[in-house]
């Protein structure tokens, strides 16, 4: 085993020197696919059916693609994200497995304490060894970091219970350990996902459900303190399997928040997941863009992103609204966010480079649809400025 080890540790940095130089040598940007056409109403058929989907696929079968192991080890990436906000706590807990390397993320932010306190854990996993399973989908199995049995990550789909499951106990960078369990309310037949299929290239598919507002309960526990219950969480997910491109940058924006319908003062669930340049069409709108009224879902055009200069992208105001082709019967929006802080990751590492900045905070701002207006006042939530060169 000892032997096996030492080999792949030296083989690999030297077929991603190859694999780099040569894609390196004749890089250039992908051209972007056309309009992927509305959400539909099912789920989709298989991988190559490119397009939005209200409903998740139940295995993500990646057969057709490539039957080139380097290729799948070299360019297959996936990532499990879930943020739960609650009365007191936003928790996130996160896992990237990019086969090379993975990591696993947590942090929770104590949103009473004026102080702005969180707490924050991240590590790395040479070779993904920590990876003890990874999901078939969205819906079908879990995904496992485990570094030991206090220290990992497990992010799991109950099709007994209808739940999502998030369970993990970490230690965090000020010494302090955290604990806590969750479960996610989500049904296949009745919650409506932004799921989208979108052509990398014709033959690298990327596939990605997104949903916000679930609701989630559970317990926390910090260091010696007194667990805590909650019962009156919101939850976002974002599972993806993607063959990603290679020189890859976006921005994403996710949040869960109770908000008001001003035309009656009435308290309605809203969810938000934004992004771009990484799946957007040939018309710069990214096809992935959705919101959540009251657990329906919608699509959102095209969105301006105004952020700060790079050395206060996780102190000032960021500024995102809608722009281009608007009416009543789409989503007008305009928000803005204020970080409180930054789970950040810059590597250099061979020819494989990242800044991966996710900066949590707060949003204000509206949601104008079909002639009612909706407000988001404080609502906790990420916002991430990411290049990647993997």
């Amino acid at each position: 085993m000892f032997r096996f080890i030492a080999i792949v540790t030296i083989l690999v940095p030297l077929f991603a020197i190859l694999f780099g130089i040569i894609e390196n040598a004749r890089y250039i940007n992908l051209p972007k696919p056309k309009y992927l056409g509305p959400i539909q109403d099912r789920i989709p058929l298989k991988t190559n059916e490119f397009g939005r989907y209200m409903k998740p696929i139940s295995i993500v079968d990646y057969s057709w693609v490539s039957s080139s192991k380097l290729f799948n080890f070299l360019s297959l990436k996936h990532w499990s994200f879930k943020s739960i906000s609650t009365s007191r706590y936003f928790i996130v807990a996160a896992i990237a497995n990019f086969n090379y390397m993975a990591n696993g993320i947590v942090y929770v932010i104590d949103r009473t304490n004026r102080e702005k306190q969180f707490y924050q854990y991240a590590s790395k996993s040479f070779l993904a060894q920590a990876i003890k399973e990874q999901a078939k989908s969205s819906i079908d199995g879990c995904t496992h970091f485990n570094q030991s049995s206090l220290e990992y990550i497990r992010l799991c789909y109950n099709t007994n219970e209808k739940v999502y499951e998030v369970d993990a106990n970490v230690p965090m960078h000020d010494g302090i350990q955290i604990s806590f369990g969750f479960k996610i309310e989500y049904s296949n037949e009745k919650d409506q996902s932004m799921v989208l299929i979108y052509p990398v290239e014709e033959t690298r598919p990327a596939y990605t459900h997104k949903i916000a507002t679930l609701p989630a309960r559970g317990k926390i526990k910090i260091n010696n303190n007194k667990e805590e219950e909650f019962l009156d969480g919101l939850s976002s997910i974002d599972w993806t399997l993607a063959y990603s491109e290679r020189l890859t940058r976006w921005k994403w924006i996710s949040l869960s928040v109770v908000g008001t319908n001003s035309s009656n003062n009435e308290p309605v669930t809203i969810g938000i997941n934004l992004s771009d340049r990484v799946y957007n069409d040939n018309n710069g709108i990214s096809m992935e863009n959705a919101i959540w009224i009251g657990g329906k879902v919608h699509a959102v055009n095209q969105i301006v992103y105004e952020l700060p200069e790079e050395q206060y992208i996780t102190t000032q105001l960021w500024q995102i609204y809608s722009t281009g082709d608007i009416n009543s019967k789409t989503p007008k929006i305009r928000l803005s966010f204020q970080p409180w802080g930054s789970q950040e990751e810059h590597i250099n590492v061979f020819l494989v480079a990242g800044d991966f900045v996710q900066a949590f905070g707060v949003y204000n701002g509206t949601i104008e649809l079909f002639d009612h207006t909706y407000v988001i006042e404080n609502g906790f939530g990420v916002a991430e400025n990411h290049y990647a060169k993997w």
